[in-house]
């Protein structure tokens, strides 16, 4: 029985979410879009806790040669690499007592199990954006560290879209998701985000006195692997505050706003097995909706919509479904050739 300080709900939470014997709506201020989450294809770990898997470095040389003459042998090369899971997990704590004030118990535990899988779909796709296991070991590999130079050998998958102000830059992604770009899950381990129902245990407070808790475990294994370099493409140093005025390098009357880079950026996707996929946060997607109204109005179709403008939920661009993801920041760096 393990001591406890203040982390779980006590009188005054559960009563700020009653009144006259119903339980309070919330407002969602905090919700996001996480359009990260299911989107991926999900494997298990061919190696226990990690997955293991090989690049592509080099092909083997053939040679012009005439009858008689030979050719020298050959082969090809790769390189090893290992991928790790990362682990989200949290505790909802309510004390049985106070979780039965105003006979709603069951609700009120369910509201707070919905608050947790908010939080935990929101760490996710952090997560799998921005985690760089280089600085954070019980992290993963995350998409942004590996495409986050221009000077690379995978170069060619960083698109620069001009942006030069410190700390106010955001990307668009290009994931061609299937067998090159997927999920992992420890051997195992179910994937996906689990709640697990602990019911009533006792717990131990600092001062020594014991009290029966309602327990609810969150949790959450996963990894990331993107065994193709041109399976992913990113669009990066899009400059926040052009989006808003359309300007400089997103004037539409110019070549190099984000519907151009975009035609590089699919271009730029080795036809490889996979469903191609636009991964954008809400200020980008509302970009691509105020450039379509500007230019060519058949560059931008809108699914299942009775007009151009009719479902703002259901957007693709050049056959890829643009997917809204409100964790990709609005504050990133500069990206250069020394990032």
């Amino acid at each position: 029985m393990a001591a406890i300080g203040t982390l779980y709900k006590n009188i005054v939470d559960m009563t700020q979410q009653l009144h006259r014997g119903k339980v309070l709506p919330d407002v969602e201020l905090l919700r996001q879009e996480v359009g990260l989450t299911g989107l991926m294809p999900v494997m298990q770990c061919n190696d226990g806790t990690t997955h293991l898997y090989r690049l592509e470095t080099a092909l083997p040389s053939v040679f012009q040669t005439a009858h008689g003459e030979g050719a020298l042998p050959s082969k090809s090369q790769g390189a090893l690499e290992r991928a790790s899971c990362t682990m989200l997990q949290g505790w909802s704590v309510i004390p049985r007592t106070t979780s039965l004030l105003g006979g709603q118990q069951a609700a009120l535990r369910a509201k707070e199990d919905a608050k947790f899988a908010e939080s935990m779909r929101q760490k996710y796709a952090t997560t799998i954006l921005y985690d760089n296991r280089n600085t954070n070991l019980k992290g993963i590999y995350g998409i942004q560290p590996m495409f986050n130079r221009l000077a690379t050998a995978k170069s060619k998958n960083v698109i620069d879209c001009g942006g030069t102000g410190a700390n106010a830059q955001t990307s668009a992604y290009v994931l061609n998701v299937g067998p090159d770009v997927y999920t992992i899950v420890p051997e195992g381990l179910p994937g996906g985000y689990r709640r697990i129902n602990h019911g009533e245990m006792v717990d131990t407070l600092s001062n020594g006195n014991q009290i029966a808790m309602l327990k609810t475990e969150h949790e959450w294994h996963f990894g990331f692997v993107n065994e193709a370099w041109p399976s992913i493409v990113r669009l990066c140093n899009i400059e926040v505050a052009d989006l808003d005025t359309l300007v400089n390098e997103q004037a539409p009357t110019g070549f190099q706003h984000l519907l151009h880079k975009l035609i590089a950026a699919k271009m730029r996707v080795r036809r490889r097995p996979g469903t191609p996929i636009i991964l954008v946060n809400d200020t980008v997607y509302q970009l691509i909706l105020r450039l379509a109204t500007v230019t060519a109005g058949d560059v931008v179709t809108w699914e299942k919509g009775t007009t151009q403008f009719g479902n703002f939920e259901e957007m693709s661009i050049y056959g890829m479904r643009v997917v809204r993801c409100d964790s990709i920041l609005n504050t990133e760096s500069v990206v250069t050739n020394a990032t």
